[in-house]
Parts: structure tokens; C-alpha cells; sequence
């Protein structure tokens, strides 16, 4: 069931709230094939996703199919990534100019980021309609 519109990832639900549920995601390493477990034990990573259910009926231990555009992706990354990358750049530029010493201008790199990623926290439910997420069974 493989879409080439879409970026798909297969998880498993690990709780089921009203309106959406938790699913995490499992990335193994490029040698899973071998299915050796140890090395995929130690090499695994999980993540995990909201995703809202639409009305529809889920529960805690099934298997599904992750959704997301390729567009939302990058939006993401964007936000996350080259946002912050712009702004650490142009705040050390600027402080480096003006005459600050390098620890001073890279605690203020820091410093600049937290407003920024408390405004994404205050309004990540206004940006959440931004992203298109689905999911479906597996």
C-alpha cells in the first residue's frame, strides 16, 4: 500500500486519547536485514507522533501506517531547523561585529532560542493544522 505522495513509516499505537492517539515509530539500522536482535536491539530508535483520529476508532497495540506530505515534512524541518540555524548565525555575526568576545556571543546564540521555541510550544496547536499527518491500518 505504498503512495509515492506521501512519506510512510509503520508504528504501533501506545495510547489512545479522545480526538488522537500516540503512535511510535521504530527506525533499525541499515544491517537490520539480518535480524540479528542485539544489534538491532542496541541500534534501534523509537520515536513517537500525535496524530489526530478523525472520528475514527483505534486502539493500543495496533499496527499502522504513518502518513505525512513530503511538503509538511520540509515545513517542519524549516521551523525546527533552518529558522534556528538563521538565527544563531546572524546573532553570533552581529555580536562577533559589534565587539563581543566569542563565549558571550555564543551564550547569546543560546539565549535567542528560547523565545523562539517557546513561541513554537505556545502555539504549536495553531501550526499542528499546518501539517498533514494520517494514519491507517496496517
Amino acid at each position: 500500500m505504498h503512495n509515492s505522495e506521501y512519506l510512510e513509516k509503520a508504528g504501533i499505537i501506545t495510547s489512545v486519547d479522545k480526538g488522537e492517539v500516540k503512535v511510535m515509530l521504530m527506525d533499525a539500522s541499515g544491517c537490520a536485514s539480518c535480524h540479528n536482535s542485539l544489534c538491532m536491539l542496541a541500534e534501534a530508535k523509537s520515536r513517537y507522533v500525535q496524530v489526530p483520529t478523525e472520528g475514527r476508532s483505534f486502539r493500543a497495540g495496533e499496527e499502522v501506517i504513518v502518513r505525512v506530505k513530503p511538503s509538511s515534512a520540509y515545513a517542519a524541518a524549516f521551523w525546527l531547523y533552518g529558522i534556528p540555524f538563521l538565527l544563531i548565525m546572524s546573532t553570533l555575526v552581529g555580536l562577533s561585529l559589534n565587539g563581543i568576545n566569542e563565549v558571550l556571543a555564543g551564550l547569546g546564540c543560546m539565549v535567542v532560542l528560547v523565545p523562539y521555541y517557546a513561541a513554537l510550544f505556545v502555539f504549536r496547536k495553531q501550526r499542528s493544522h499546518t501539517c498533514s499527518i494520517d494514519i491507517s491500518q496496517r
